[in-house]
């Protein structure tokens, strides 16, 4: 009995396994190459996309006035100047900014944010310029591809060597462990925009950020700290 499992049963086992794993391993290589590929584009139709999906509209006035202010706010931080445009947000009183894109880069603003005072949308819109002169999107796009990268020829790996239920947790744990540096990621981008713009308009930002306080503490799992802490590390 022995011998047949030696000879016969394992090798066969074995070899069976190879010749699924092998063409899953490059398989999902890639497809994460083609991932790397879309990360490194630039992505030249993001301001395309993103004006399509604003489904109230561009409110033009304020958006030539916005580029004048991030004109002047782009040539004192040495940044490109990216396309500005302010639109309706889906919820009503939205304050808000975000960067879209990375070459080149599309700023888009929500109407409330230019009732605010002006020293408070510089602070906000050098917060995105921020985003945008560390490369943020660029970068976290290729984390999310590097990490996935890793866990495909360890999933794969561990699939050959362990038993299933080991091979099942492993893979839960190293998808989890994707969440959580995306997660700690988002947070230190978002602390190192708060700085870039503290640095350029003191005071500025944490005033937009004590405004955007009652608005409610963020969850650790949210992309974006609570605006408490960011004050704590303003001061």
């Amino acid at each position: 009995m022995r011998k047949i499992l030696l000879e016969g049963v394992i090798p066969g086992l074995l070899f069976g396994g190879w010749i699924v794993l092998v063409p899953s391993l490059f398989f999902g290589l890639f497809l994460a190459t083609i991932l790397a590929a879309g990360a490194l584009v630039p992505t030249w139709r993001s301001a395309r996309k993103a004006r399509r999906s604003l489904e109230i509209g561009i409110d033009a006035d304020r958006t030539k006035s916005g580029e004048r202010v991030l004109r002047s706010l782009c040539v004192e931080a040495g940044v490109e100047l990216p396309e500005l445009v302010v639109y309706n947000p889906k919820q009503k009183g939205a304050v808000y900014a975000a960067v879209v894109g990375h070459s080149p880069a599309l700023i888009l603003c929500s109407i409330p944010l230019f009732d605010l005072p002006l020293r408070e949308v510089k602070g906000a819109l050098l917060h995105e310029l921020g985003h945008i002169q560390y490369r943020h999107l660029l970068k976290r796009r290729i984390l999310n591809v590097g990490t996935l990268y890793l866990a495909i020829p360890l999933l794969w790996i561990s699939h050959l060597c362990l038993a299933a239920p080991i091979c099942f947790g492993l893979a839960l744990g190293t998808f989890s462990l994707r969440v959580v540096l995306r997660i700690a990621y988002e947070h230190f981008t978002e602390y190192q925009a708060d700085m870039f713009s503290h640095q350029l308009l003191p005071g500025a930002f944490k005033e937009f950020l004590h405004r955007q306080g009652n608005l409610g503490c963020r969850s650790w799992f949210s992309s974006h700290p609570a605006p408490a802490s960011r004050i704590s590390a303003l001061s």
